[in-house]
Parts: structure tokens; C-alpha cells; sequence
């Protein structure tokens, strides 16, 4: 790609030039080569101290990319450090399901919930919040998160399986059991929707 060789080359002619590292971070981010955007965007950030703050949200985002959650937290927390007022929405969106991952619920939701104050609540924002509730044993939050994420997306099946569940934990069981059997009928996208999915056949018997 033309922009990755010029970058390259204005990197070798100026090998302490963070913008020039900062610039091929963005371009591998574009191509999806997330371990050398990581890599790139590192040594931007350890070139400069005063790097503007989207150097650490992009750096945290191809971590989150990669997988690495504590390290993809870590970033973005000093992005929202640095952003102050002006933090990008998306940065407490992949806080929020960075700390999922890593069982921080309250920080998740927490998140979550900023999401929610600074957007119209998407169906996800109500979904990511009502599995923080849950996880929190937040029944009846949980709950009303689920039911608006069905109202505005009815045929997800995570949505209908995680409110199912929390039907089933509250003693809803008829109510439970519908939702199982709506989920038994869908079609899994992905190897965890495919363990969801035996999951509610199971209960739905």
C-alpha cells in the first residue's frame, strides 16, 4: 500500500518522528494488521509525551482487536484521561465490553450506562448492560435491559436467551420456557451462539 511505504520511508529518514509512527499505526489499523498497528502506535506514544489523545484510544482499540483486554483498559482509560469532556462515545463502549470480558462488571455497566447518557440507547447498550446487571444478580434491572433490547431487536438470540434466563431465575418459568423455545428456532452465527442455542433446546423440552 502507497501510504504504509511513504510513512515507512518518512519514518527511516526521521526515526523520531511520532507523528510518522502514529500515521502507520492508522494505516495498519485501515488494513487490519492490528499487532503492527499496536506496535506502531506504541512507539508513537513513547516518542512523544504530548501525542494527542486518539493515539491512546487507537492503540487501545486494535488491543481490543487483538484480544487483549487488560492491556486494551488500560489505554483507554489514559485516552479518557486525556479527552477530559471531549471523550468519544465508543471509548466507554469498548471500556465497557473490554471490563465484561474481564468480570468488572461494575465498571462495565458503569460504562454502559455513560453510553446511554451520552446516545439514544441502542439495543446493544441495553443487551451489555442487562449481562452486567445479571452478572451483578441484578434480576429485575437485568430484566428491564433485556425486555428493551427485545423490543427493539426481538429475533436476537442472545437477547432472547440471556432474558429467558433471567426469567427462569426469577421463578418465570412459563415465561422462560417460551423464550427457550423461540431461541431453540433460531440459526447460531457464531460458536458461542451455537452453545446458547443447544443450551435453550435443552430447556425448551
Amino acid at each position: 500500500m502507497e501510504a504504509e511505504k511513504a510513512f515507512l520511508k518518512a519514518i527511516a529518514n526521521r526515526p523520531d518522528l511520532a507523528q510518522g509512527y502514529y500515521e502507520l499505526g492508522l494505516t495498519y489499523m485501515q488494513l487490519e494488521r492490528y499487532d503492527e498497528a499496536i506496535e506502531a502506535l506504541k512507539k508513537a506514544i513513547g516518542l512523544s509525551a504530548h501525542i494527542i489523545a486518539d493515539a491512546y484510544y487507537n492503540l487501545g482499540l486494535s488491543l481490543f482487536k487483538e484480544g487483549n483486554m487488560k492491556e486494551a483498559i488500560k489505554f483507554l482509560e489514559i485516552y479518557k484521561e486525556k479527552a477530559t469532556l471531549g471523550t468519544r462515545v465508543d471509548a466507554y463502549r469498548l471500556l465497557g465490553k473490554a471490563y465484561l470480558q474481564r468480570y468488572k462488571l461494575q465498571k462495565a455497566l458503569s460504562c454502559f450506562e455513560r453510553v446511554g447518557y451520552l446516545e439514544e440507547p441502542t439495543w446493544e447498550t441495553f443487551l451489555n448492560m442487562g449481562v452486567a446487571y445479571f452478572g451483578l444478580d441484578r434480576l429485575e434491572e437485568a430484566r428491564e435491559s433485556f425486555e428493551q433490547a427485545m423490543d427493539m431487536r426481538p429475533d436476537t438470540l442472545k437477547t432472547i436467551y440471556n432474558l429467558a434466563a433471567v426469567y427462569e431465575k426469577l421463578g418465570l418459568q412459563e415465561k422462560a420456557k417460551r423464550l427457550f423455545e423461540k431461541a431453540s428456532q433460531l440459526k447460531s452465527q457464531t460458536s458461542e451462539e451455537e452453545i446458547w442455542l443447544q443450551k435453550a433446546r435443552e430447556k425448551a423440552k
